[in-house]
């Protein structure tokens, strides 16, 4: 679902908790499975589905929901948080999510620029 800048502030500020802003980089099995997981299951027990809208943070509880908006594209999409991520090293170079294939195609446009500047937020419910 996309929606326009105006209408995802006026949700935003209604409802939400907790904002981030950084980098939004994507995963696969492949990458996974070279980091030494299996990539078939995430963090919360569910098989890992690149065509799905989720995402992994970091310190955040599986089940709720973020927007996220992608700055140089003004897309933005609601993914479901079902995994932990990213890493150690990509936190460091100020990647705050990693999405499925098919959620940083949607936000960002292409999934050969590898990252895209983000700003997420949790939707409360």
């Amino acid at each position: 679902m996309k929606l326009t800048l105006a209408f995802l502030l006026l949700i935003l500020c209604a409802g939400s908790a907790w904002a981030e802003n950084g980098y939004a980089t994507y995963y696969t099995v492949k990458s996974c499975q070279q980091e030494g997981t299996s990539g078939v299951y995430t963090a919360n027990g569910e098989k890992y589905d690149e065509g799905a809208m989720t995402c992994a943070l970091r310190n955040r509880h599986f089940g709720r929901f973020y927007a996220v908006y992608g700055v140089a594209s003004h897309n933005t999409m609601f993914v479901r948080h079902n995994d932990y991520g990213p890493g150690k090293g990509p936190r460091k170079a100020g990647v705050v999510i990693d999405l499925t294939p098919l959620a940083f195609k949607e936000v960002c446009g292409d999934l050969k620029q590898g990252r895209c500047e983000v700003s997420i937020q949790e939707i409360i419910e």
